[in-house]
């Protein structure tokens, strides 16, 4: 908890609209799967969860008035900007994507062609959009293909009382919010960090199940 309070701080100063509630749907859904998955009392387990996430937006509520941090003023300014012009971003994408030819649709344009090749000279904002463009069907299916794979190990992962699996079943989560809105497969910097949990997390679990077996 304290370590998601410290990660939170940078997220507040950025004032990153995206980053922000990104971050809110993956406390929120680690919450969730933990109060689902808890063995205590459901009333003792709901109680202290709520107190937890209270303490923790009275804490964001803290820092936000100390350091004259704006991300509220920004959430609000969403409708009138169109999320920084995203919908536009998507508008041109999208129709940049009906007017590839069936060869491109199959295998794309290469990879950050919607910066490269765009009116706005912006990438796509989207990941999905960014992936369909750049790598055509072919990469949009096994884009998705890989991360049904990793839903499905959190999933089992989850059910099976991992140690983490609430852990990896949030951050695939939040990964995919944030591709929703936002590009995380541009910068292979970005996607390197998830990358590089995903596979500790699932090292661990597999560490952790040889050790369970050998009992």
């Amino acid at each position: 908890i304290v370590f998601s309070i410290v990660c939170l701080i940078p997220v507040l100063l950025s004032e990153k609209r995206t980053g922000f509630l990104v971050a809110i749907i993956g406390l929120l859904m680690y919450f969730y799967l933990e109060l689902k998955s808890s063995k205590q009392n459901k009333l003792e387990r709901f109680l202290r969860w709520v107190i937890t996430f209270v303490g923790i937006i009275i804490i964001v509520f803290f820092i936000i008035e100390i350091l004259d941090v704006r991300i509220f003023e920004r959430l609000q300014t969403m409708r009138e900007d169109e999320g920084s012009g995203r919908i536009e971003v998507w508008q041109v994408t999208w129709k940049m994507i009906c007017e590839s030819s069936v060869l491109e649709l199959i295998i794309g344009h290469g990879y950050n062609a919607v910066l490269e090749q765009s009116p706005l000279v912006l990438s796509a904002h989207s990941d999905f959009l960014e992936v369909l463009y750049d790598f055509g069907v072919i990469g949009f299916i096994a884009y998705f293909g890989f991360i049904y794979i990793l839903i499905k190990r959190a999933i089992r992962d989850y059910k099976n009382n991992g140690m983490y699996g609430s852990v990896f079943l949030t951050s695939i989560v939040m990964v995919l919010a944030f591709s929703f809105s936002s590009h995380l497969l541009v910068y292979p910097s970005y996607f390197l960090y998830v990358c590089m949990y995903w596979g500790l997390f699932i090292g661990l679990e597999e560490r952790n199940i040889k050790k369970e077996s050998n009992y």
